[in-house]
């Protein structure tokens, strides 16, 4: 981001296209925010606002990585890396993990419920969905860009923070 800026850019949209990252947006901002710099950033979580649309295509229960989701968006981006012929009616069901209280995490959680690392019945994906997710998703980063452009808040209230660490 500083490399960014140096090259004038008050701006800087971080788009996310991973889940596993979405833990960090947040620790970076509050970081860029004590770190007192000259520009804006705005971090976007992958397939922002688009949760209630893609269960709306999906048929499988559960979504996450290597789904029927991703794997509808990988057959339109990367189609020769999927080999659904080899998935043989497998399905990937979660696994118990222990009931800790809401919002309780642990670095194993993920790992126990999808010990595969695959999630779901990625044997109902197909292109259609994936073409209609990524459309979609592609018409959400343009609002949120344009959002972005047209935002005077973010920047003032950055500066006035930096100007108060001072």
């Amino acid at each position: 981001c500083d490399e960014a800026a140096r090259n004038g850019f008050g701006k800087i949209v971080l788009l996310h296209g991973h889940g596993g990252n979405t833990a960090l947006h947040g620790m970076f901002c509050k970081h860029i925010l004590e770190c007192a710099k000259p520009y804006a950033v705005y971090s976007v979580p992958p397939l922002p606002g688009m949760g209630e649309y893609i269960h709306s295509l999906m048929q499988s229960e559960h979504l996450g990585h290597a789904c029927e989701m991703e794997t509808s968006m990988n057959l339109v981006a990367a189609p020769e890396l999927e080999h659904l012929e080899k998935l043989r009616g497998r399905v990937y069901a979660p696994r118990d993990v222990p009931d800790l209280g809401q919002g309780v995490d642990t670095p194993v959680e993920w790992t126990a419920r999808w010990p595969e690392m695959a999630v779901g019945d990625p044997s109902k994906a197909t292109r259609e969905k994936g073409e209609k997710i990524m459309s979609r998703w592609a018409a959400n980063v343009v609002e949120i860009l344009r959002r972005v452009k047209r935002d005077k808040i973010v920047p003032r209230v950055m500066a006035e923070f930096a100007a108060a660490r001072k």
